[in-house]
């Protein structure tokens, strides 16, 4: 039965596109950094990593909670749901939609489905329609696992970003408005994680066959591995990482805290499942209104400056990385030397072929000093990331 629905789980294809969709996702930052840095920040390829390690970390925690629950899903919205996570890995190298749109796009598909149902059973012939379609009771019944659901996936995008590091933020440079050039930064994860979850039995096998019943307290479920696809991540160009980083956290477990009410209330009261739902969509629109207005709260730019060297992003396992040197900092001398410009910089690193001393000052502006040894004779190789 275990081969079974593995097999069954590695047939659908949101899984193979989803892998896909990271080498593609590596493959693209890559390209870009060479191409605007004219060197590879980061080669490691952590986002591989981080997707195994979500994939079986996420996935049995994920789905321990859903068979100690009983979690049951209407299979209509399985696949709605997996049509858009298709999309949803198609695009993801490309642009960055956070996947709890599309859980709620998934929802509001399924609410339409429910609410024209009468008028799509006259279009059904009479043998499958009552499988196809959902009644509005049968949504009203599933409201309370759906939100548990969102829950979930709010749990796993917590987790994910919990396991943030610096050195994995991607950068970006553009023009300003007063002829300087600006650095917007953002880290990104995505996880494909297989939850199990109960199918109410049905004719479902006739529609996708492989899935099969098992029977719990003399009633028959199927058994399905549901493939999810959970994004987290956030950017910033006014604040700082941390800061950022802090009040995405905070965003989230507030979120979590609203669906898991708002899942108890729609299993105790399902008959208002449709107003707890909209204030639940009320709640995630103000939460995202209040990131925008937090990313643009500050006006501390990531700016190229006249007064030192600007750090873009520092390489890891580098000279710069041991000295603890971040993204944002700036160089106000180097060996007791001014230094303005990339080429001021490293004429100054030149003058000591092992060793190197640097004033900064901070994102905060805060001034600190670094100091560490250097690759001999291969300044260039101290693995900082500055403006050309």
């Amino acid at each position: 039965m275990v081969l079974e629905a593995i097999k069954n789980f590695l047939l659908q294809p949101v899984v193979w596109l989803a892998i896909l969709s990271i080498g593609v996702t590596y493959a693209r930052r890559i390209s870009f950094e060479r191409k605007q840095f004219r060197i590879a920040i980061n080669r490691d390829f952590f986002e591989g990593r981080h997707f195994i390690k979500n994939f079986f970390l996420l996935g049995i925690i994920g789905s321990l909670i859903t068979i100690l629950i009983g979690v049951m899903l209407p299979w209509q919205w399985i696949i709605i749901y997996q049509v858009l996570m298709v999309i949803a890995v198609l695009i993801y190298p490309f642009f960055k939609i956070d996947s709890a749109f599309f859980w709620w796009i998934s929802l509001l598909l399924l609410g339409g489905l429910s609410l024209f149902s009468a008028e799509l059973a006259n279009l059904l012939p009479s043998s499958i329609k009552q499988q196809v379609l959902l009644s509005h009771s049968a949504l009203a019944t599933s409201s309370a696992a759906l939100l548990f659901i969102a829950a979930l996936f709010l749990v796993a995008k917590w987790l994910m970003l919990k396991r943030y590091q610096s050195m994995e933020i991607s950068p970006v440079i553009k023009n300003g408005k007063r002829g300087r050039r600006l650095v917007f930064y953002s880290w990104q994860d995505l996880a494909l994680v297989p939850l199990v979850c109960l199918v109410p039995s049905g004719t479902l096998t006739n529609f996708l066959p492989g899935w099969f019943f098992i029977t719990i307290a003399h009633h028959q479920f199927q058994l399905f591995i549901l493939p999810a696809i959970i994004s987290s991540g956030f950017k910033f160009w006014r604040q700082s990482a941390q800061a950022t980083y802090r009040f995405e956290k905070r965003e989230l477990l507030e979120l979590l805290l609203a669906f898991l009410v708002g899942a108890g209330l729609c299993y105790i009261f399902p008959a208002i499942f449709e107003i707890i739902i909209i204030v639940l969509l009320l709640l995630s629109v103000v939460a995202m209104i209040l990131k925008r207005r937090f990313e643009r709260k500050e006006n501390n730019w990531y700016v190229e400056t006249h007064d030192g060297v600007r750090v873009i992003a520092v390489q890891p396992n580098t000279p710069a990385a041991k000295m603890k040197i971040q993204p944002g900092d700036e160089i106000l001398t180097c060996n007791g030397l001014t230094v303005h410009s990339e080429s001021e910089l490293y004429a100054a690193l030149k003058t000591d072929a092992t060793f190197c001393r640097f004033k900064l000052r901070n994102y905060a502006g805060e001034l600190k000093l670094a100091q560490g040894a250097i690759y001999a004779d291969s300044p260039h190789e101290i693995g900082l990331v500055i403006f050309h």
